[in-house]
């Protein structure tokens, strides 16, 4: 079984509450979750930046703010619209994560520090700004923007305190802090569960998906790659060869007198088999991501080698040959352990614009009834060809 399937299960396995993956699929679910979160975090940054530029209009009319409030009301707007619309056209073309997340996480801090210093004015100038503001401003944050868990939980402690203490210091006359305090408290409960529930549910539908995914990719007897699989990875495995000028090599190999097998001691006996040999073949080949080990079909198997050496070729292939006749099944009604044996087609290329799977997939299989042609339990090799 994969090592990503395995985490998978595993993750899926412990406690759905878990805020945190394993290294490798931590950075798996990062990336697929910023495609997943793209639009609405766009949305959520034009809105930001949409508030802010009509916020000189809109607040001294609203709000019934004085008119020396104006120049502090296009400080702010001249200063959050550009950061959040660039916020937002940053997370629009993907550009590298360090720029973009900088980018985000100065929107998000700038539009908390804006609204607080607002109601800071209002207090200080006696005009209407309500303390929900910073609460509603933090339920769109945690709602919408899909952020870790962690950083939300202490930017909204953070600014949740700074709010509390600026309504106890700035009280107005006839003010009642206490109240607002309460409804403040209660809006920044209500993006903290909405930001843990929103995590939970988007690593538990993820995991999910990738399991459903990676599961639909393994051959359930052997749980090495099925054909669809190969199929997919082989063409990323060329277009990499390509790219790099690295050599190819796939070697196809199938169990000698397998149908023997399965007629003399059954089909139960034949998938013991099938599961012995398949895990000589990830034992022993093909260890780098890159590198592919499939099953193909009843018992054909595939083994794809990147960038490798034409003259390592023949200690790579026997090291699987060596590994499979080292199995030894006990089978009911036998006295002996059964032993495999297998043939192998061996070809390797220097792939270009015009180098198909397929046709590689055929030579070697064709080395391999060449093989079995010679008296099976050996490998056939084609010279290397540029």
């Amino acid at each position: 079984m994969s090592d990503q399937l395995e985490q998978l299960l595993a993750e899926r396995a412990r406690s759905p509450f878990r805020l945190r993956f394993d290294t490798d699929l931590e950075f798996h679910y990062r990336n697929d979750l910023r495609k997943l979160l793209r639009l609405t975090r766009v949305v959520l940054f034009m809105a930001i930046g949409l508030g802010f530029a009509v916020a000189p209009f809109q607040e001294l009319s609203l709000f019934h703010a004085p008119v020396s409030m104006r120049g502090s009301m296009l400080l702010f707007a001249q200063t959050m619209t550009p950061l959040a619309l660039l916020a937002a056209a940053l997370t629009f073309l993907r550009t590298p994560m360090v720029l973009t997340r900088g980018f985000q996480t100065a929107t998000v801090v700038g539009t908390l520090i804006a609204v607080l210093a607002m109601r800071r004015f209002a207090l200080l100038s006696n005009f209407e700004y309500p303390s929900g503001m910073l609460g509603a401003a933090a339920i769109a944050i945690a709602v919408f923007g899909g952020f870790s868990w962690r950083p939300i939980v202490v930017a909204l402690v953070v600014f949740l305190g700074l709010g509390i203490a600026q309504e106890y210091t700035l009280t107005r006359r006839g003010g009642n802090p206490g109240l607002e305090v309460y409804q403040l408290s209660i809006l920044f409960v209500i993006a903290l569960l909405a930001s843990f529930t929103n995590e939970v549910l988007r690593r538990q539908n993820w995991l999910q998906k990738a399991s459903v995914t990676a599961l639909s990719r393994v051959d359930r007897l052997t749980s090495l790659s099925n054909r669809t699989d190969f199929e997919r990875r082989i063409q990323v495995t060329l277009r990499q060869a390509l790219r790099e000028k690295a050599i190819v090599a796939v070697m196809m190999l199938d169990i000698d007198h397998f149908k023997q097998i399965n007629d003399k001691h059954g089909h139960g006996a034949g998938d013991q088999a099938l599961r012995a040999f398949a895990q000589a073949v990830d034992r022993s080949s093909a260890q780098r991501p890159l590198d592919i080990k499939a099953r193909t079909g009843g018992d054909e198997f595939i083994v794809v080698w990147y960038d490798v050496l034409p003259d390592a070729l023949p200690g790579l292939v026997e090291k699987v040959l060596k590994e499979v006749r080292a199995i030894r099944l006990k089978l009911d009604g036998l006295t002996e352990p059964l032993t495999l044996t297998a043939s192998a087609g061996v070809c390797c290329t220097l792939p270009n614009d015009d180098s198909a799977p397929e046709a590689m997939v055929q030579r070697a299989d064709a080395l391999m009834y060449q093989a079995k042609q010679s008296g099976r339990n050996r490998a056939c090799f084609e010279p290397y060809r540029a």
